[in-house]
């Protein structure tokens, strides 16, 4: 027991010494714990080897610095990655919301389109009753007399072919009243022969047209024109997709257009861009069709 307070008060003295000492040398506090472990050991240390422990541990705290600063970079390169794929993924749902939008505003501008054509085209079957319900023996009254005159002076050919052949050939040659009186015989006698009949009444169409730019007064013009267009419209009724549709829309288009029938033109105008985009009329009747709704 005696022993032990004996050594305990030697390391007390030792310790205070140490102290002393790096109050006087102002040595770094690792060499005085060193010191006093040494000491206490029975150990002395010297300056060398205290400069060597020195600088192991500036080594150990340059690596932990390094260690730090790398852990620091790695935080600030995350932070910033993370902060990057928050602003695309931001960016991306605005991208998106603005599709979304878009494609809402283009369904709305759809159902106005396809509400608009659908008008247009009531408006043409309207017209197209109109028309149907005219009575061909009224509109003809002026040419039953000629055609009376003519018919027995004209020899009809027992075969289809060669009665339309004869009907073309008095077409184009001027013999516009024998052609008519050829061309209403043919659809009588033979109504099933749908391109024989269709060409028939295309070409009625275009012999009343071609009446009406002949006559002098608006009235007796105006119901050339009607036959024509009602000609013409035999032809929509029989074809659902044909050049021959094509052209007779874009006919009547013309013919009633002629007549001042601006919505009725119109509407001939819409109903071939509506259902045959890719006519060869179609670039000249969207022209036509501008003109005309630029004149409501």
């Amino acid at each position: 027991m005696h022993g032990s307070k004996i050594d305990g008060l030697n390391l007390r003295l030792k310790t205070t010494k140490l102290a002393r000492l790096q109050t006087a040398t102002k040595a770094p506090v690792y060499l005085l714990i060193a010191g006093v472990f040494l000491v206490t050991n029975g150990c002395v240390m010297t300056r060398a080897q205290g400069d060597h422990i020195h600088s192991k541990v500036q080594y150990l705290e340059d690596e932990v610095a390094k260690l730090q600063r790398v852990r620091h970079d790695m935080e600030v390169l995350l932070v910033g990655q993370v902060k990057d794929l928050v602003d695309r993924m931001a960016r991306f749902e605005r991208q998106l919301t603005t599709l979304r939008q878009s494609l809402t505003e283009d369904s709305t501008k759809n159902t106005h389109l396809v509400a608009e054509v659908q008008t247009l085209r009531n408006e043409l079957e309207q017209a197209q009753q109109q028309f149907k319900n005219l009575e061909a023996s009224a509109l003809a009254a002026k040419h039953k007399p000629v055609l009376k005159e003519a018919s027995p002076k004209i020899s009809i050919p027992p075969e289809k072919d060669d009665h339309f052949a004869l009907a073309k050939k008095l077409y184009l040659g001027g013999q516009l009243e024998e052609a008519i009186y050829l061309f209403d015989q043919l659809v009588k006698t033979y109504p099933d022969e749908k391109e024989l009949v269709g060409q028939s009444y295309y070409l009625l169409g275009e012999i009343y047209r071609k009446l009406g730019d002949g006559e002098k007064t608006p009235e007796e013009a105006e119901k050339h024109y009607k036959k024509s267009v009602v000609s013409y419209q035999k032809i929509t009724e029989m074809y659902k997709d044909a050049i021959l549709r094509e052209e007779a829309l874009f006919k009547m288009g013309a013919v009633l257009k002629t007549m001042g029938n601006i919505e009725g033109a119109k509407a001939a105008y819409s109903e071939l861009l509506s259902q045959h985009k890719k006519s060869k009329r179609a670039k000249e009747a969207k022209a036509l069709l501008t003109e005309l709704e630029g004149k409501k």
